[in-house]
């Protein structure tokens, strides 16, 4: 019997960077100790933020099959490690006794309210601000300039297509001009394409990252302690 389910594939390297942290933040002294799991890679769903920008087929029946098959193999706890995705969790139908972890409320609630949030995300989900309406405490959250976000837009691409030193690049001229006029912003890495990239950019500038946010809550769900 599964536990943990993730609805992944969007994309493939954030969804093994996932379970990769799932296991590196389980505390285990052995294959026995860990999570039993299971993964759905569903690259097949439509992209999200053409959804949201109307460019493109909805995800919402996709993404409600992937509930249902992890369901049918008995998970208790959800996972879904695509921010963008979680603009259409309010209309997913998850049976009672399922748990669907929201990333954006758990990153939210760990950031705090001491500094101005900047959400670096996909354009769909900044243009609807998904992180915005589900806020519960108030933030203040800086705004992207329209070439800030189109930075952010090439570094996700550039992530997908396997372009992880010019992502970086990409990534650090949006946050520099973020910066010039927000210096005390703590930087929400909000896509987790994005988090693939923390080692090139972990001394750069303030993040939380919301990959790694989930990964925690994901095994305090399922009942295990964290490392």
């Amino acid at each position: 019997m599964y536990q943990l389910g993730v609805l992944g594939g969007m994309g493939p390297e954030s969804t093994a960077l996932f379970f990769k942290r799932v296991v590196e933040f389980t505390r285990a002294g052995g294959d026995q100790e860990h999570i039993p799991s299971v993964i759905l890679n569903a690259t097949k769903i439509p992209d999200r933020t053409d959804a949201l920008l109307q460019k493109g087929p909805s995800p919402l029946a996709d993404l409600q099959k992937g509930i249902d098959d992890l369901c049918a193999l008995g998970v208790s706890v959800i996972a879904s490690p695509c921010n963008t995705a979680h603009a259409f969790f309010d209309r997913l139908d998850v049976p009672s006794g399922v748990e669907l972890l929201n990333m954006v409320r758990l990153t939210l609630d760990a950031a705090g309210t001491e500094y101005p949030l900047c959400v670096l995300g996909t354009t769909g989900l900044n243009r609807v601000g998904v992180y915005e309406r589900t806020d519960r405490a108030a933030h203040r959250f800086t705004n992207l300039a329209d070439p800030e976000q189109t930075l952010v837009m090439d570094a996700i691409t550039a992530v997908k297509a396997g372009e992880h030193e010019n992502a970086a690049e990409y990534l650090f001229a949006a946050v520099d001009s973020i910066r010039s006029k927000t210096p005390d912003a703590l930087f929400l890495l909000s896509c987790t394409e994005l988090s693939v990239l923390q080692d090139r950019i972990r001394d750069r500038f303030p993040f939380l990252d919301a990959l790694d946010v989930l990964a925690r809550a994901a095994v305090l769900a399922c009942g295990y302690e964290l490392k």
